[in-house]
């Protein structure tokens, strides 16, 4: 999952949410060092990862796009991404956040990251920063950015690709990977609520 889906899988301290995005940016060294509720929110962030990475209905959502030759070994970052669209949505936020819109939960992340940046390091400090100013989690109910943000991405590799090439492969799909993600989300929330993340098991 991307980051809209671990900010929500998230316990609501700032630290913990901060921590479920934090390997994401940065290695295994600097979260080490930092405070328990970071290191929490990091073992949460692997465990979410390595549910979705092993589970058949993801695969499946990353089978759609086996065809496309540039997309062969992209498919699970594109679910990823693809996913956090959906999660997006009014109908499926609505379920998942009855009580907290999108832009009124994307504030709450915002002004958390704000309170404690002064706490991180460099690398994850500039890149929520950045996350921050151009609300990078309300963006991701929009297609045309979502295609936006997968050229960024491609752009960037080391043999640069252009992802947005995934977009007609999911808007043709789309009902599909919506029904993967109403199966699949469900038991990831249940997942998520089941786990601990004692000092014992931290980095």
């Amino acid at each position: 999952m991307n980051w809209l889906a671990h900010f929500l899988l998230s316990e609501p301290s700032p630290r913990f949410r901060i921590g479920n995005v934090l390997p994401d940016i940065v290695g295994p060294a600097l979260i080490s060092g930092m405070d328990i509720e970071y290191r929490r929110g990091a073992a949460c962030h692997h465990a979410i990862d390595d549910f979705t990475d092993s589970h058949a209905v993801v695969h499946r959502s990353i089978s759609r796009f086996a065809g496309v030759r540039e997309l062969r070994h992209m498919g699970g970052v594109l679910t990823d991404m693809l996913y956090d669209h959906l999660l997006a949505q009014d109908c499926f936020w609505a379920k998942y956040s009855p009580s907290v819109p999108l832009p009124d939960f994307a504030a709450q992340i915002y002004d958390g990251i704000r309170a404690r940046e002064h706490e991180l390091p460099g690398a994850a400090r500039s890149r929520l920063r950045l996350m921050c100013e151009h609300d990078w989690l309300v963006s991701y109910r929009d297609a045309g950015k979502i295609r936006l943000a997968l050229q960024r991405m491609g752009a960037r590799l080391r043999r640069p690709v252009d992802l947005s090439v995934a977009m007609p492969v999911f808007e043709r799909a789309r009902e599909a990977f919506s029904n993967d993600f109403a199966e699949f989300f469900p038991q990831l929330v249940r997942h998520v609520s089941e786990m601990e993340f004692p000092e014992s098991m931290l980095l």
